[in-house]
């Protein structure tokens, strides 16, 4: 396997880090490059302004593409097989269904109040994450009811370490019964997850490329 990484941010950095340690071939992102057998594209860029040329670059070689990055905007038709895949933390991924089930089944049980959706990231960040927006969305709650902590001192008492302050995201969806509460938490330290994901996703197109065609896929149905 061979991956092509088309990005300079931290999501990039740590999918170089993960190929490293794993001992997987990898290159930054190159229009000109020759080929390489069995490779995978990774695009992470911030920005997207890059996403069409690496678009182009996939299609010409039929090399498959894995759409990392939050808010970009693909094509209704593309050319060859591409994965839209805004979080690539994969276990949180299959959670967002579970979780949907759960509130349909909380919802029909007497006496349910409420559920509520919060988050903690690092304190530069500042939009609301895609996957707080994903849970709050499975769970009927509206986007700007979305409580998101970002004072280090309060993360801290949540339970975020010092070593992790600059970089982790923590969910915590709560439903809410008469004396009775039910809570889920998940817990991401780092990028190492989702580059881990990256690196799972592209072995699974590898595996069996002829299940799957030309179109753009969810990361749930690669993963």
């Amino acid at each position: 396997m061979h991956l092509i990484i088309a990005g300079r941010g931290a999501l990039a950095q740590a999918i170089v880090t993960a190929c490293q340690d794993l001992s997987i071939s990898y290159a930054l992102f190159d229009a000109t490059a020759t080929p390489v057998p069995e490779s995978v594209a990774v695009h992470c860029s911030k920005t997207g302004t890059i996403l069409p040329d690496v678009l182009r670059f996939c299609e010409e070689r039929s090399i498959p593409l894995i759409q990392a990055s939050t808010g970009m905007q693909l094509p209704g038709k593309v050319n060859t097989v591409v994965v839209d895949a805004p979080n690539l933390a994969l276990p949180i991924v299959r959670l967002f269904g579970w979780v949907k089930g759960m509130h349909q089944g909380f919802e029909s049980i007497g006496g349910f109040q409420e559920a509520d959706v919060a988050e903690s990231h690092q304190e530069s960040k500042t939009s609301v994450p895609g996957t707080a927006s994903t849970f709050a969305d499975a769970v009927g709650v509206k986007k700007e009811k979305i409580r998101s902590i970002r004072a280090p001192a309060l993360q801290q008492q949540l339970g975020v370490s010092t070593e992790h302050l600059n970089r982790h995201g923590y969910h915590w969806i709560t439903w809410r019964f008469p004396d009775l509460e039910v809570e889920v938490r998940t817990r991401v330290h780092g990028l190492r997850p989702y580059a881990l994901g990256a690196i799972h996703v592209a072995r699974n197109l590898l595996a069996t490329p002829n299940a799957f065609e030309k179109r753009v896929y969810s990361v749930i149905a690669v993963s």
